[in-house]
């Protein structure tokens, strides 16, 4: 499956961990990267297919305008 995140990067670096627990193994990675415009960010996503809450983490530096996300 793929997971799509749009965003304004503003000045933000780092890595986005999507995970199905607050503290859980990360079942996604998105690297984000410096954006003055709405962009898209993407990764493949392993998920079981069963209904689960979906936490998402960002670990680096600045900040970013979380604005949806799509998982196909």
């Amino acid at each position: 499956r793929d997971l799509t995140i749009n965003a304004i990067a503003m000045d933000a670096e780092g890595t986005l961990y999507v995970r199905t627990s607050e503290n859980g193994e990360a079942i996604a990675e998105i690297s984000i990267s410096p954006s003055k415009e709405l962009r898209e960010f993407s990764s493949d996503i392993h998920v079981s297919g069963n209904k689960e809450a979906l936490f998402f983490v960002f670990e680096g530096k600045g900040s970013f305008d979380f604005i949806s996300f799509t998982l196909k």
